[in-house]
């Protein structure tokens, strides 16, 4: 999916105005009543030894009332930023039903070199029974898992208070602009009973990346109450590795309440990976 992106931009200014989540509690309840979305996705990544910024694109469509989601995310420019030939087609692809992830094996990737997936175009992982990758990255996953809750679960992940930015239009729609903090426990507690211990160690491995439970987020909601954008920004050092890598994240979100049909592949495309993967709920 992508890349996980999970800290927040400080933005200059002063004299914000401050109101309750009272606001975003609205703009969640809104999402449930449209009960679908879709959504593009801009990430730009940053360094000084890259000499200048990589982006990558994706869209997406979710449907809210029955936890089922479809991205698409273009590496493309990451790829040949890495030495790839140019004209090389990498795409990653997933799918959401409810707890259970399918990723489309690259086309990159040579057929004889698929033993993860068993030669076979789809995998998957049935989140509520394992979460451990076996030879995939866990990280793809997780990620997919948190895109498809940030509405509306992260807007009830908020804690603490809004500060208003100002306003500002967003695909020609009058939006007003809000700063907040998520805080993952919350969003772990959201998690349905059955699946908690698995997203509990999930957002543990976000946390330890952040340094703590808690990521700011840029907001910007209509007066419909519809989250229009949101954007995160995260910086990170590496071991032996001078300065820091910069991943600005924005998704804006459009055609609320539209038909959207999610399909998982045949049964027969997809190599199940679940019984392959050491768990990560707890005993």
């Amino acid at each position: 999916m992508l890349l996980t992106v999970i800290a927040g931009l400080a933005l200059a200014g002063c004299g914000a105005e401050t109101v309750s989540l009272e606001r975003a509690a609205r703009a969640a309840g809104a999402v449930d009543r449209e009960g679908s979305y879709r959504m593009s996705l801009e990430v730009a990544i940053e360094h000084p030894e890259l000499g200048r910024p990589m982006v990558t694109k994706g869209s997406g469509e979710f449907d809210t009332k029955h936890k089922r989601g479809h991205m698409v995310t273009d590496l493309g420019s990451l790829a040949a930023q890495a030495g790839a030939p140019p004209g090389v087609d990498f795409e990653l692809e997933f799918l959401l039903d409810d707890f259970v992830m399918y990723e489309k094996v690259p086309e990159i990737v040579p057929a004889s070199e698929r033993d993860t997936s068993g030669g076979k175009p789809w995998v998957k992982i049935d989140l509520r029974r394992a979460a451990r990758s076996s030879g995939i990255a866990l990280d793809q996953f997780n990620e997919m898992a948190n895109s498809a809750q940030s509405i509306p679960d992260q807007l009830r992940g908020l804690t603490g208070d809004l500060e208003r930015i100002g306003t500002e239009e967003v695909r020609g729609v009058e939006t007003t602009r809000y700063r907040g903090t998520v805080d993952l426990r919350k969003l772990t507690d959201m998690a349905p009973p059955e699946a908690r211990s698995t997203m509990r160690r999930l957002n543990q491995k976000m946390i330890d990346d952040l340094g703590g439970p808690t990521y700011p987020i840029e907001l910007w909601i209509d007066g419909d109450d519809l989250l229009r954008r949101e954007r995160h920004v995260t910086t990170k050092s590496q071991p032996g590795v001078e300065g820091k890598f910069k991943a600005t994240s924005t998704s804006e979100f459009f055609d609320y309440g539209t038909e959207i049909v999610i399909k998982p592949p045949p049964e027969e495309d997809v190599h199940d990976l679940t019984d392959e993967t050491e768990g990560l709920g707890e005993p």
